[in-house]
């Protein structure tokens, strides 16, 4: 199973300040999907191709910070969202929305005791 990671473990995984971080994903570089409208999360697996295609290998953040324009402007990078399965949306939808689950639940059990007492 693919593990989604935050804004902050992403950078460090890519080796990258999180300044140039921010600018790849406002410039669609870095595969990321949201979650409940709010919440940034990106795929292990997709940011492994992408380090793999960009040739990060060793967290030398100056050297990163420097020659990242320059690659990304050699390099064009494809990413699909599909790529990312079913169950991994369902199971992080659940986890970021769990409250909004459970106090629906309460709310039709409470309705539900109340129209039949």
């Amino acid at each position: 199973m693919d593990k989604l990671l935050t804004f902050s473990e992403s950078a460090a995984f890519l080796g990258i300040d999180d300044d140039v971080f921010q600018n790849l994903i406002e410039e669609n570089k870095i595969p990321h999907y949201k979650i409940a409208g709010k919440f940034i999360r990106f795929s292990q697996q997709e940011l492994k191709k992408y380090k793999d295609t960009i040739g990060i290998n060793k967290p030398d953040r100056e050297s990163n910070r420097r020659d990242l324009a320059e690659i990304e402007k050699i390099r064009e990078i494809e990413y699909k969202r599909e790529n990312l399965s079913t169950a991994i949306k369902i199971s992080e939808f659940i986890k970021f929305n769990d409250f909004y689950i459970i106090s629906l639940l309460i709310i039709i059990a409470l309705i539900f005791y109340i129209v039949k007492f």
